[in-house]
């Protein structure tokens, strides 16, 4: 039997024909069976796509399948079928005839094989750490920590950085990992402060921009740590001040990005870090001579 479908139009006329063959089994005796995934429940989380597969005894009755309780899309036909569950629960999805009264018993004895159970759980929050506080940028390791909703489902999640292939100069090593944390260092590949990046715990966005931060550009911050013999002044802000002959001034610079180095005009480095130098400046004129100036990181 070769059924055709005809479409006429102003211009033309198509038709399509389907050939179609009748075997001696009967319906109700054909089993369906899933091959993939196998052993429930199969645990993952919202937003994942599942792929499976199942296959009919008799053999060659796949397409025929119909696949019913899936998330998005719900249902579908063939021998493998893709969805995806968008919410934290549980959910079973089943492979055969749409109403299991169309299979005789002996065939239902069976029916555990046709079916699939799934236990979905969400990502409640993604925090970041780094030895430079939340700044995202180059050249250091950044931790990234999950939680789920329901908790305990940590050690599950798939962990993933999205560059756009590299197309605007950023790298990740890792690229991925699974478990409640990730720690990764992005580079940059072109030298330049474009930076381009997502980091993905499951299917939820751990950045809120994948673009490059409003501000990339280094600034720095002059404080005032000490005004020797007098006083400590942690971190205060620079001013103008009057301060006798022989006074230590300590100062600090910092930066909102790692630097490699710091260069003082009017002072003596004594110690820095990446992202901090401290110097000193001893202002040293004589019994008649006022000391004034300016110190400049």
């Amino acid at each position: 039997m070769a059924p055709v479908i005809k479409g006429i139009g102003l211009l033309k006329e198509k038709s399509k024909s389907i050939s179609i063959s009748m075997t001696g089994d009967d319906a109700r005796d054909i089993e369906v069976i899933v091959t993939d995934p196998t052993g429930t429940p199969i645990i993952g989380h919202a937003g994942k796509v599942f792929v499976c597969h199942a296959k009919t005894v008799p053999s060659g009755y796949e397409p025929l399948i119909e696949w019913t309780g899936g998330g998005s899309p719900a249902s579908g036909h063939g021998a493998a079928f893709s969805t995806s569950y968008l919410s934290k629960g549980s959910y079973t999805m089943r492979a055969g005839p749409a109403s299991p009264s169309e299979t005789r018993k002996s065939v239902k004895t069976g029916a555990a094989r046709s079916t699939v159970k799934f236990e979905i759980y969400g990502i409640s929050s993604i925090s970041r750490e780094s030895s430079y506080g939340q700044i995202v940028w180059y050249g250091y390791p950044i931790t990234f920590r999950a939680t789920t909703d329901p908790p305990g489902y940590e050690g599950d999640v798939p962990w993933r950085v999205d560059t756009h292939d590299h197309a605007w100069g950023t790298a990740s090593d890792p690229e991925t990992g699974k478990g409640p944390t990730l720690t990764t260092t992005f580079r940059s590949l072109d030298g330049t402060d474009r930076f381009w990046a997502q980091v993905y715990a499951g299917a939820a966005e751990a950045l809120d921009e994948r673009d490059e931060p409003p501000d990339p550009r280094l600034e720095l911050t002059l404080y005032l740590q000490s005004l020797s013999p007098f006083t400590k002044i942690p971190r205060a802000a620079p001013q103008a001040l009057t301060v006798p002959r022989g006074t230590e001034v300590t100062l600090l610079a910092a930066s909102n990005l790692p630097v490699d180095h710091f260069l003082w005009t009017g002072a003596e480095e004594i110690s820095h870090d990446r992202t901090s130098s401290t110097a000193r400046v001893l202002l040293a004129a004589g019994p008649d001579q006022s000391s004034a100036g300016n110190t400049d990181a």
